[in-house]
């Protein structure tokens, strides 16, 4: 089979041309559409009111004069007097704890020492607990492979035993039919 027997020419597709026009309408409703833009609320336009007037036409014509000037100020002489004591001023009365003095406390080497020395005996004392805790279970283990040991011995020598048995008495069933025979 030839690929060439699936595929359709080009030249014979039904409604080409009534395609392409479809598709250039939506295509052109599509841009138009986002260049004119929609608006899904559409708002009342605002009103506004506005009064114009002129400030000349407020203003009386009396009012229009200007003021007179106002008149000097007259000198005033003021007494020599002496400035009255300042008001006493009063603290409030709080009263701040004082800080405590930290001294320092005196090294006390002695002591040190002797947490030392605690510390290195609770230490020695915790390896030497471990160290039989080792020791104490390396025992128990050495005990309980001696005694697998001495199981799988006594084991083997009762299987022993019993074979030797059976094969006694293997013989004497042997021996007690060959004599049978012979008393026959």
């Amino acid at each position: 089979m030839s690929a060439v027997a699936f595929h359709a020419p080009y030249e014979n597709e039904p409604f080409r041309v009534q395609a392409g026009i479809l598709a250039a309408v939506v295509h052109g409703a599509f841009f138009g559409l986002l260049y004119f833009g929609f608006t899904w609320q559409t708002l009342p336009p605002a009103v506004m009111s506005v009064e114009l007037w002129q400030p000349e036409d407020l203003i009386a014509p009396e009012a229009a004069k200007p003021p007179p000037p106002p008149p000097p100020p007259k000198k005033v002489v003021v007494p020599n007097v002496k400035p009255a004591p300042p008001e006493k001023v009063v603290t409030p009365e709080i009263k701040i704890p004082d800080k405590k003095k930290i001294t320092p406390k005196p090294i006390d080497r002695e002591a040190e020492k002797r947490k030392a020395a605690l510390k290195a005996a609770e230490i020695k004392k915790a390896k030497q607990e471990k160290l039989a805790k080792e020791q104490a279970a390396r025992e128990q283990a050495e005990r309980e492979r001696v005694a697998r040991e001495q199981a799988a011995r006594e084991q083997a020598e009762r299987e022993r035993i019993a074979a030797a048995q059976a094969q006694a008495a293997r013989e004497r069933a042997e021996q007690e039919a060959a004599i049978g025979k012979v008393v026959n």
